[in-house]
C-alpha cells in the first residue's frame, strides 16, 4: 500500500516506467496482426468465427495490448515484451472491444472465443 502523501507521485513514477519497457518491430506486428485478425473484413478471421463478428477491435484494442505487456514484461523484470506477455492481457484487453453479432448470441459463442481462437491461430502461425 502506498502512503497517501506520495501515492500519486509514485504512480506518475510507475507509469513513466512502464512507458520505457521496450517493444520489438516484430512485436508491433504481432500485436497490429492480432488486431486485424478480428475484423471481419480485414480477411484474417476463419469464416467459422467471423460470422459471429460484427466489428473487431479498433486501433486503441493494439495500443491496450502493448500498454498492458509492458506492464507484465515490467512486472516480470525484463525491459522488453514477449509474445506470452501479449497472450497474457489479449483477453481483458480485447474481449470488451468486438461488437458480436445476433447469430453468435444464438450460437453461444462470446467475444473471448473469438479472441482466444485469434490467439490460437497466430501460435500456430509462429510454430
Amino acid at each position: 500500500m502506498l502512503p497517501r502523501e506520495t501515492a500519486a507521485g509514485r504512480v506518475e513514477e510507475l507509469k513513466r516506467l512502464v512507458r520505457q519497457v521496450l517493444v520489438a518491430p516484430h512485436m508491433e506486428r504481432h500485436v497490429a496482426a492480432l488486431v486485424r485478425a478480428t475484423v471481419p473484413a480485414a480477411g484474417a478471421l476463419p469464416e467459422a468465427m467471423a460470422r459471429y463478428v460484427t466489428y473487431g477491435s479498433s486501433p486503441r484494442g493494439g495500443q491496450a495490448l502493448i500498454l498492458g505487456a509492458k506492464v507484465m514484461a515490467l512486472l516480470a523484470g525484463r525491459p522488453h515484451i514477449t509474445f506470452e506477455d501479449v497472450e497474457r492481457v489479449a483477453l481483458p484487453a480485447l474481449r470488451h472491444r468486438l461488437v458480436m453479432s445476433y447469430l453468435a448470441e444464438a450460437a453461444g459463442v462470446d467475444a473471448a472465443q473469438v479472441v482466444e481462437g485469434v490467439l490460437a491461430s497466430a501460435r500456430r502461425a509462429r510454430a
